[in-house]
Order: structure tokens, then sequence, then C-alpha cells
């Protein structure tokens, strides 16, 4: 089991690494090159067939210890073979994290930008409070291609202390790319408190932040419908039909209730995205309904959605 794992892992990273290696600082090419990718797969494999911590500690020092960034093709493996619990792993693993977050930090603040990028999205692959505190150092910055990694990784880190920084990066003058990543984030997070900034950014005057906000508060889960519930009798039909995007994801008897309520908003696009809502719900209640609907209805794209439900 191990062996197949850490095999396929290891053509992987032979993929990986030849796009990797040319952006680290220093890298060097051709034979030199395809020196090291042999190393590292001769490494991967020895440590595949190895029993012995002494010696599966020193081929772990083997593939870190060459100065490249071949740790970061690495640890975006750990989670996916954690995800496997394949027997044997843990001590492995462990020690790839061991070795690996010192060079990532390195990576991150001495790198180019494109290798900083990429090691920042590994220290938020690894998670936990010491990368979260390393990803937290870089902020701010100029660079705004580095800032939305380092911003995303925050969110994959799931560490609380990142919220103050989300907020700021989702205010009205920051680039939108930067708010639609900080969206992101904040779901990733999954904390109550960023439930009022995503409600904010339901108003935003971008589709994309929009949509990312809907999607990161229905990654709340059902905690955030008392929020939500302030947005579905906004002024904006914008707003309201976004609220009830992120209602319509959520489970339990309140969510129905509300989505049934939004049937006889007096905007097309929120009794759209209500109908879609209650579509997803497999429940008598959802289907009678969608179904008392179809016989009122006026608008003939929602109708049309309606009718599409009956033939489930």
């Amino acid at each position: 089991m191990r062996r197949s794992i850490l095999g396929s892992v290891g053509l992987l990273i032979l993929a990986t690494v030849e796009t990797l290696l040319p952006f680290a600082p220093g890298a060097v090419r051709g034979q030199d090159e395809e020196a090291e990718v042999r190393q590292v797969l001769d490494s991967f494999a020895r440590l595949s067939l190895t029993e012995d911590p002494k010696m599966r500690r020193q081929l772990l020092m083997q593939l870190f210890g060459g100065g490249s960034l071949t740790s970061r093709v690495l640890v975006e493996h750990l989670v996916e073979l954690e995800k496997r619990d394949a027997a044997g792993l843990g001590e492995v693993l462990s020690e790839l994290r061991a070795v690996s977050i010192p060079r990532l930090e390195r990576v991150l603040t001495e790198g180019s930008d494109l290798a900083a990028q990429s090691a920042a999205r590994c220290l938020g692959t690894i998670g936990g409070k010491e990368a979260a505190a390393i990803l937290l150092q870089q902020l701010p910055t100029p660079n705004p291609e580095r800032e939305r990694a380092v911003l995303e990784a925050l969110g994959s880190t799931r560490d609380p202390r990142a919220l103050p920084r989300l907020v700021e990066a989702s205010r009205p003058e920051r680039p939108t790319s930067t708010r639609r990543v900080a969206a992101l984030a904040l779901g990733r997070i999954g904390r109550l408190e960023s439930a009022r900034v995503l409600l904010e950014l339901l108003e935003d005057v971008d589709p994309s932040v929009r949509q990312e906000a809907a999607r990161a508060l229905s990654a709340l889960g059902p905690a955030v419908i008392p929020v939500i519930e302030g947005s579905l009798d906004a002024a904006s039909d914008r707003a309201r039909a976004l609220a009830v995007v992120a209602i319509g994801r959520l489970s339990g008897p309140r969510s129905l209730k509300l989505l049934i309520e939004k049937l006889e908003d007096p905007s097309w696009v929120v009794r759209l995205h209500a109908v879609e809502g209650l579509a997803r719900r497999d429940e008598p209640a959802a289907r009678s309904a969608l179904k008392q609907r179809r016989a009122v209805e006026t608008d003939r794209l929602v109708l049309a959605r309606l009718r599409a439900t009956a033939d489930r």
C-alpha cells in the first residue's frame, strides 16, 4: 500500500518539479536540473521501501538538503496522503512537515514572486498555528499577487487570527481580485464573526465578489441564518437574491421556510433563486411549494424552471 501511494506521488513530483524549479532563486537548468529530479525520485523511492526510522530520516534530509524548492512539491501531496490513511506514513508525514516549514518560510520571504506564491499555498495546505503565523508576517505587502496568495493560504489554515487581515482586504477600496479572495478565505475559516463582512460583500459592485460572498456565507452553516435573514428584506433586488442563494445552500427547517416565503418576492430574480434552492431539497414541503407556485407564476423564466422541477 505504502509503495503504491508513494510511487504515485513520485510521478506527480516528476511532473511538477520540472515546472516549478525554473522559478527557484538560483535554480539551474539542463543536466543539473535533471540530476536533481532523479535524486528526488530516487530518494523518495528508497523512502517508500525502508522500514528503518533512521534511514527514513536520512532520506528526508536528502530530499530537502539540496537547496531547491522540491519541498513545496512534496507538501502539496501531504493532505491527500493522509486522507488515504496509509499505514506507516504518519511518522514520515510528520517529518516532512518539520523539514518543510522552515524551507517554505525562506522561500516566502526571499524567493521570486512565483516561488513565494507557491510556498504560501503549501503553508496553507500544511495548516496549523506555525504556518498561519508565518503567513501573517508577510502582510501587508505591496505585491498584489503575493498578497492574494497569502490571503488564500490563510483561509486554508482556518486560523481565526487571520480574520482582521481578511476583513481589511475586503474593503471597497481594495482591488476586486483581493476582495474576492478575502471572501473565499473568510468562508474557509468558517467563523460567524465574518458573517457581517460577507453580508456587506453581497452588495459589492463586482458580481464575482458577490457570488463568492454568497458561497462563503453558506459555508458557515445553518447558524448563520439569523444573520442572513435581514438581507432577505433588503431594498436591493440583487442583495435579496444573493441572500436567497446563500440560504438555498443550507439545510434545516428554517432555511426551507424562508425559501418558500421568497417564492412570493416581487423580483423574478429572487423568486428564481428560491426555486433553485427548493429544487435541491427532496422534501414534501419543498415539492408542494413548487407545485403551488407553478399554478400562479407569471414570469416566463421562473415558470420554465418551475416546470423543469416537475419533471424530476
